[in-house]
C-alpha cells in the first residue's frame, strides 16, 4: 500500500499510527489509518459528517492503550480521501449506500493485512448510521458501539420539509448546491466555545478548530441537497428494517440537540440487542468532551467490548 500524510502535528499525543492510500471499488481514493499491535482485537472508528482521522486520533490512542488494534478512514468526500465535486468544501454523496464501498475495502484490507480478531465497531454521528448498514450486510463485527448516532436528523417537522424541499431543488438541478443557509466554511467557524451544539468544552471546540486552521485543506462545510435527501431517506429506511443481530451499545449525550434522541430511544427500546446509556452534561460528540466524561464514555465502551 502506498504511504498517505498523517498530520501528527496537530493530534494532542504521540501517535503510533501509519496512513495509507486505498482504492475503493468504483475508483474513489481513500485514506485509511492503522494502529497495529494491540491482541485484543480490532476496533474500526467510523466518523461522522466533515471529520477525519485527526480528529478521532486521540481516542484511537486511548483504544490502542486498551490493547486493541485500531482502523480509521477519510469518508469520501472528506478528510484527505477524494473529494466528490469541483468545490471540495460542499458535503455531497451520490446515494448514501456508496459509503459501504469504503468500508468495504477497509475491511478487506484489515483482513489482508490480519489485523487481530474479533472486529469492533466504534462509530458517531453520520458514521452511525453507515454502521447500522454495515452490521445489516455482514457478519464480521463482534459488537459495535454508536455514539449520537444520525439514524435520523433533529426536528421532526423540519425534516419532514426538507424531504419535500430537497427533492424540489434537485429537481430544479440544484443537487450539488448547499442547502439553504449552509456555508462552505466547516461549522467549527460558524459556533463558538460557548454556544456550538458539538462539545461542552471550550477548549476542546479550540482545539478542533485549530485543527483545520493548520491544515484547511481537511475542511468541509454544509452539506449540498443532494447529501441531505439521501441522508433523510437512508434513515427512513434504516428504520424500517429488522433490528440487526449484531449486539450493540448506544451512548448519547444528555444535552444533544443534532440528531433526533426521540426516535433513537424509540428504535433501541425494541431492538433485543441494544443498550443504552447517557452521559450527563454532554453534547453531540460524547468523545469530544472534557477527560471526565471522556473516560467515562471510553469506560463504558472498553467493558461492553469486554462483555
Amino acid at each position: 500500500m502506498e504511504k498517505a500524510p498523517l498530520y501528527k502535528d496537530i493530534i494532542s499525543d504521540p501517535c503510533d499510527a501509519q496512513a495509507f492510500w486505498l482504492r475503493t471499488e468504483d475508483g474513489i481514493r481513500i485514506r485509511i489509518a492503522i494502529w497495529s499491535g494491540g491482541n485484543k482485537g480490532t476496533v474500526f472508528i467510523l466518523t461522522g459528517r466533515t471529520e477525519y482521522i485527526e480528529k478521532y486520533a486521540s481516542i484511537a490512542n486511548l483504544l490502542y492503550q486498551g490493547g486493541y488494534s485500531v482502523v480509521t478512514h477519510d469518508w469520501r468526500g472528506q478528510g484527505l480521501s477524494d473529494r466528490l465535486l469541483a468545490n471540495p468544501n460542499i458535503g455531497y454523496i451520490g446515494k448514501f449506500s456508496d459509503y459501504q464501498m469504503d468500508m468495504n475495502v477497509v475491511i478487506e484490507t484489515s483482513k489482508v493485512l490480519k489485523l487481530p480478531q474479533p472486529f469492533f465497531l466504534l462509530s458517531h454521528s453520520m458514521g452511525g448510521c453507515i454502521g447500522l448498514r454495515t452490521i445489516h450486510q455482514t457478519q464480521d463485527f463482534k459488537s459495535a458501539v454508536f455514539t449520537g448516532p444520525m439514524w435520523k436528523l433533529h426536528g421532526k417537522i423540519r425534516m419532514l420539509l426538507a424531504k419535500y424541499i430537497s427533492a424540489l431543488a434537485i429537481s430544479l438541478g440544484f443537487d450539488k448546491k448547499l442547502i439553504l443557509g449552509a456555508e462552505e466554511r466547516n461549522y467549527l467557524y460558524l459556533s463558538t466555545p460557548e454556544k456550538n451544539s458539538l462539545t461542552s468544552d471550550p477548549d476542546i471546540f479550540l482545539f478542533l478548530k485549530n485543527q483545520i486552521d493548520s491544515y484547511p485543506e481537511l475542511n468541509v462545510g454544509g452539506p449540498s441537497w443532494r447529501w441531505l435527501k439521501e441522508a433523510i431517506k437512508e434513515n427512513d429506511f434504516m428504520l424500517s428494517q429488522s433490528y440487526p443481530e449484531t449486539p450493540s451499545l448506544v451512548i448519547l449525550g444528555s444535552d444533544e440537540t443534532l440528531v433526533d434522541v426521540n426516535e433513537i430511544l424509540s428504535y433501541c427500546r425494541n431492538w433485543p440487542q441494544i443498550q443504552l446509556d447517557i452521559i450527563p452534561n454532554t453534547k453531540h460528540e460524547v468523545l469530544m468532551e472534557s477527560e471526565r466524561y471522556r473516560d467515562l464514555a471510553m469506560e463504558k465502551i472498553l467493558s461492553f467490548y469486554q462483555s
